[in-house]
């Protein structure tokens, strides 16, 4: 008996653009996961700064309403304030930055991914005689287990940020004591820090056009024309020292707004009924 040999196929050399695009795809995987933790950090870790940083401002605001004479806790107030406003900025910037990189890298990690795809040498395969009715079969089932991949990976992604966005609300707990002058007495019991509720941000005007910056006024109350010279749906009228384009805060029986005169900036606080 005779052997007859096989006759097998050498696959063809993978050119110098297939390495390029291969270089590509790792350099967008590294540069989408390094934007990835940058984000995840501004996002995450800084937010968690700038709380605790709250918190400590609330008590600072409160010592000094106690004793308005406590001029390193005056200070002290004025140092945080600009360092959260600050940290508040950068993160905002950062933010930003790093989602858009994310998203350029992530472009150019596709892109190279079917560029690797087309370049790459065919492999000589059997071609197996599929029934038609079979084929779309087995289509179909793919397809229904890519969209139960992609809406599980999206509700996976959704409690993550869920999660996360609770343990950022979680009010801080900080000892009054650590806020104080080095040499103050620290209070034994902590002061635990209540953040506001939904309904309580609801009957307040607590940031530019209101609830969520919505515009929607969630009172009935209100006086819905006005005139200025005639004083018609207005109660009182009282002149701002400074200048400046800011928007109203309402809490309560407080009114806020900002300017700047003489070149100093100034926070302006009236009483809502006079």
């Amino acid at each position: 008996m005779t052997s007859t040999p096989v006759k097998t196929t050498i696959s063809p050399a993978r050119g110098p653009w297939y390495g390029c695009a291969m270089a590509c795809v790792c350099l967008g995987t590294m540069f989408s996961a390094i934007f990835l933790v940058c984000l995840i950090h501004f996002t995450v870790i800084q937010s968690r700064v700038i709380l605790s940083h709250e918190a400590e401002l609330l008590l600072l605001d409160q010592q000094v309403q106690a004793n308005s004479a406590d001029q390193a806790a005056m200070e002290r107030l004025r140092t945080l304030d600009a360092q959260n406003r600050f940290l508040t900025f950068h993160r905002m910037e950062k933010t930003g930055v790093c989602a858009l990189m994310l998203l350029m890298s992530m472009g150019v990690l596709i892109a190279a991914v079917k560029w690797t795809h087309a370049l790459r040498p065919a492999q000589p395969r059997p071609v197996p005689r599929i029934n038609a009715t079979q084929q779309l079969v087995d289509r179909a089932h793919f397809g229904r287990l890519a969209v139960t991949g992609v809406t599980g990976g999206l509700v996976v992604l959704f409690v993550i940020m869920a999660v996360q966005g609770q343990r950022l609300l979680i009010p801080a707990t900080v000892a009054v004591g650590s806020v104080a002058e080095p040499n103050a007495q620290a209070v034994s019991e902590p002061a635990v820090l209540s953040v506001a509720t939904e309904a309580e941000f609801s009957r307040n005007w607590h940031r530019f056009r209101g609830l969520a910056g919505a515009g929607v006024v969630h009172v009935t109350d209100i006086p819905t024309t006005w005139n200025g010279p005639d004083n018609q749906g207005i109660a009182w009228k009282v002149p701002i020292p400074g200048e400046g384009n800011n928007s109203p805060i309402v809490w309560g029986n407080r009114i806020f707004c900002s300017g700047f005169e003489e070149g100093q900036q100034e926070v302006y606080c009236f009483d809502a009924a006079d």
